[in-house]
Formats: C-alpha cells, sequence, structure tokens
C-alpha cells in the first residue's frame, strides 16, 4: 500500500518532536557564522580584503551551509528517532520520528518573509509544497511509511548583514509560510507564531507525488 497523504505537524508538535535538537541546530549555526566572521578578520589581518570582494551572497550562504551542516553531522546524538541523511545526494536534511509523526528538516538562508532561498529546482521546490517525489520518499525508510512535513531550519541575518538575527524553525505549504518559531538563546522565550488558515488553501498536507530525477544543483543559496 503507497503512503497516504498526512496532515502536517502542527507548531507545538514540531517543537516537542524536535526538542533534542533545538540547541545543536542553533549552535551549529552560530558556529557557521563565526567562521564566516573568522575568515573576513583574517582576510583583514593579511591586507587581503580583494580576496572577499568579488564574493556573492551566494557564495556566502555556501561557505555558512557548509559549516553548519558539518557540524550538525558533528553533534547531533542519533537514535531515538533522529537521523542525519542525505536525500538524492544533494543536501543534507535530519530526519525526526516518533510515534506516527515524522519532520524532515533541510538547512537554508532565509529571507525577510522566513521564505527559504534556493535554486528553483524541482527537487528543491516539492519539499516546500509538501510533495515528496517518490523516489526521494523510499529512500527515507521511516517507520510505518509516515510522510514527513518539511520544516527549514533557517537563519536571517541582521538588516546590515553582518550578524545573525536568529534561527528559526518554519513550515511552508504550496510556498506560503504556515507558522515559525525561534530556537536558539534569543527564542527561549518559546514564542510561535502561528498564521490562520490560508482559505484558497486546501487542508495542508505531505504528500507522494510522481519520480523526480536529482539536479545536480548549485546549493549556494541553500545556506
Amino acid at each position: 500500500m503507497p503512503p497516504t497523504p498526512t496532515t502536517l505537524l502542527t507548531a507545538d508538535q514540531a517543537r516537542d518532536l524536535l526538542k533534542p535538537v533545538h540547541r545543536p541546530f542553533a549552535k551549529a549555526h552560530e558556529h557557521a557564522w563565526e567562521q564566516w566572521q573568522e575568515l573576513r578578520e583574517v582576510c583583514r589581518a593579511a591586507k587581503r580584503e580583494s580576496l572577499l570582494l568579488p564574493l556573492s551572497p551566494t557564495t556566502r550562504a555556501n561557505f555558512v551551509n557548509n559549516h553548519c551542516v558539518s557540524r550538525i553531522q558533528e553533534t547531533v546524538d542519533t537514535g531515538n528517532g533522529i537521523s542525519v541523511t542525505q536525500t538524492g545526494g544533494l543536501f543534507t536534511a535530519v530526519l525526526a520520528f516518533r510515534e506516527g509523526s515524522a519532520a524532515f528538516i533541510r538547512f537554508k538562508a532565509l529571507d525577510v518573509g522566513f521564505t527559504p532561498r534556493n535554486v528553483r529546482t524541482n527537487v528543491q521546490e516539492s519539499p516546500s509544497r509538501q510533495e515528496w517525489p517518490e523516489n526521494l520518499f523510499s529512500e527515507l525508510n521511516v517507520p510505518g511509511a509516515v510522510i514527513p512535513t518539511v520544516l527549514t531550519c533557517g537563519y536571517k541575518l541582521t538588516p546590515d548583514q553582518v550578524g545573525l538575527a536568529g534561527v528559526y524553525i518554519c513550515c511552508h505549504y504550496k510556498r506560503e509560510l504556515l507558522w515559525h518559531y525561534e530556537i536558539g538563546e534569543a527564542g527561549a522565550a518559546g514564542n510561535v507564531i502561528e498564521f490562520p488558515p490560508l482559505p484558497d488553501l486546501p487542508r495542508p498536507q505531505a504528500r507522494i507525488v510522481s519520480r523526480i530525477e536529482p539536479e545536480r544543483e548549485n546549493e549556494g543559496v541553500d545556506g
């Protein structure tokens, strides 16, 4: 029997499911941004600022993403329903599962509206629509064939682009933001921003769609 569409996790359900990984996720983003700042300082100290001048925001995002997922691979405790996966060989993500609920968390830079900054390919766009290509879903081996809610753990920068403004868990459906909450020290108060249902959208569900062949792509705007 193929998996049936699964109602998306609420913010409270996600917060409870992801509680074990909130701290390592936040710390990994902080570490990654510190690495970028250190690179800038090294270039300044060596009077080689010109090395940074041609670098685009996409290059910076790639750098931050690579350091972030590397630290997550090192620090996230796997087991008890938590695993680190590389879906389609394209991007590193964390899968969380417990008692019939599952979340697939990918790591992205976020724009001011909490939208992930993606290269617009089918492989990247499908998760934003909560659609799982059948070939990628089959790689996950989720217990009970539960279809995971795709969540984004992402960071936003300060308006001047020189500091980390916050790290957030977000849920999108049909590319619309359903809810988000902040993790790390700034999010310790536990504020959840959950938006009212959009009248023009059907009941939010994750579902399986036709096979999509992975496309090798630049992950630069993923970071």
